[in-house]
């Protein structure tokens, strides 16, 4: 049997008011809670879209994938590391990779590193600043991988930012 009124201290009703149907304050706090929640939901799966998308979304047949690129400047000239991302049975050799311009320059890359499980490489070229505002494909084993569409990029000396896709803006 049920005595006395039911417990109202202030913690528990506070705690408890906002998830229950039944409020004592307007229905309008409840919707803007609503609202929040779901736009804080929306926003969280929209950031782990943008995390997970790949460099280059033509290039998901490809064998090897671009997963990280950095450019760093050294006075007129870039440092640009490419990591690649490859096959999930790793080759007993490293692909032969080479960067290549829309007028047909050709740039191969000054070094070259391989992960202990052969899974993930990195390749680090060095060019001038001004060649950075030609397109450039990184050829990977006869297979083109887009590695930056046209435009200028401006880096201070040693300064270094990374890059998402192929649009360096």
């Amino acid at each position: 049997m049920f005595r006395g009124p039911p417990f109202t201290g202030r913690s528990a009703f506070l705690s408890l008011h906002l998830f229950s149907g039944y409020t004592h304050n307007p229905p309008v706090l409840h919707s803007w809670f609503h609202i929040g929640l779901v736009f804080l939901i929306a926003l969280c799966l929209a950031l782990t879209a943008l995390w997970n998308r790949p460099y280059d979304r033509n290039a998901k047949d490809a064998t090897y994938q671009i997963s990280d690129v950095t450019v760093r400047r050294d006075a007129s000239f870039c440092w640009v590391d490419v990591t690649l991302e490859g096959p999930s049975r790793p080759n007993s050799s490293p692909p032969f990779a080479y960067l290549l311009s829309a007028s047909d320059e050709r740039i191969e890359h000054s070094d070259l590193r391989v992960t202990e499980d052969q899974r993930s490489i990195m390749l680090r070229f060095w060019m001038e600043q001004s060649k950075l505002e030609a397109a450039w494909e990184l050829s990977v084993n006869d297979e083109r991988l887009r590695l930056k569409d046209v435009g200028s990029i401006s880096l201070n000396d040693q300064q270094q930012r990374p890059y998402s896709s192929p649009r360096w803006h």
